[in-house]
Formats: C-alpha cells, sequence, structure tokens
C-alpha cells in the first residue's frame, strides 16, 4: 500500500499561479505584473516628464507618478462588471464596437431589424409604450 501523501499544486502551478506571485522592492510589495508596468511606464515617461520639466519645473515629478498610476491603471486593473477584462481590452472593444452588429464568437450573426428587442434588468423600469394616468 502506497502511504505518500497526496498534494494540490494547481494553486501554486495552474494557469493563474502567476497573478498571485509578489516581489519585494524596497519597502514594497508589488505583484510581478505591476512591478513590469512599472518599469515599463518609467523608461517610456522620461522623455515626456522631461518635456514637462522644461515647462512646469517640479510639476514633472507628479507628471511621472500619474502616468506610471495611469499604466498600472490600463495593463493591471480589471474592469467592474461583465467578464472583468483589463481596462485596456475594454477600452479597444469599445472602439472596435460596431452599433447594430451582433457577434458570436468571431461571427457575425445577421439579425433582421424589425425583429430586435431591447432586453432590460427587471428592476428598471421600460418606460417605452408606457403611458401616465387612468
Amino acid at each position: 500500500m502506497n502511504d505518500q501523501p497526496l498534494y494540490a499544486l494547481t494553486a501554486m502551478t495552474g494557469p493563474e499561479a502567476s497573478s498571485t506571485r509578489t516581489v519585494v522592492v524596497g519597502v514594497a510589495e508589488f505583484p510581478w505584473r505591476v512591478l513590469v508596468i512599472l518599469i515599463v511606464a518609467l523608461v517610456t515617461g522620461l522623455l515626456p516628464t522631461a518635456a514637462v520639466w522644461a515647462v512646469g519645473g517640479v510639476w514633472a515629478v507628479g507628471f511621472l507618478a500619474a502616468w506610471m498610476a495611469a499604466a498600472v491603471w490600463l495593463f493591471h486593473g480589471r474592469t467592474r462588471c461583465g467578464l472583468r477584462i483589463r481596462n485596456y481590452a475594454a477600452l479597444l472593444n469599445r472602439r472596435r464596437a460596431i452599433l447594430n452588429e451582433f457577434m458570436l464568437g468571431a461571427a457575425v450573426v445577421d439579425v433582421p431589424r424589425d425583429d430586435w428587442r431591447i432586453i432590460r434588468p427587471g428592476g428598471v423600469r421600460n418606460l417605452v409604450g408606457h403611458r401616465e394616468g387612468p
């Protein structure tokens, strides 16, 4: 009989494992992805910061901090509703969206316009076709 213990390693080696790994820099602890984003944002923000320094002086440090915070929000943050995709992907999807086009996966589904209906949540009043009074 085999009495060796069995360990579940999925949490440490699975596809979500890299999002839980952190790295300590000085006194701050970051997820690995945030550290990479901050380094890339620092490198890409140096030239615009130099331009802001020429115009605004010491305010350029605040500009660089805002630049890095925006990079973390875009590339690490996720949307709060729906599929919880990254913020940059949500912005790209919103920009690429075509009005009145329905897609199922990668295929465009043709829907006749006279059959379209608006689906609303149950807690929201639908005022279309609603009359006030008796």
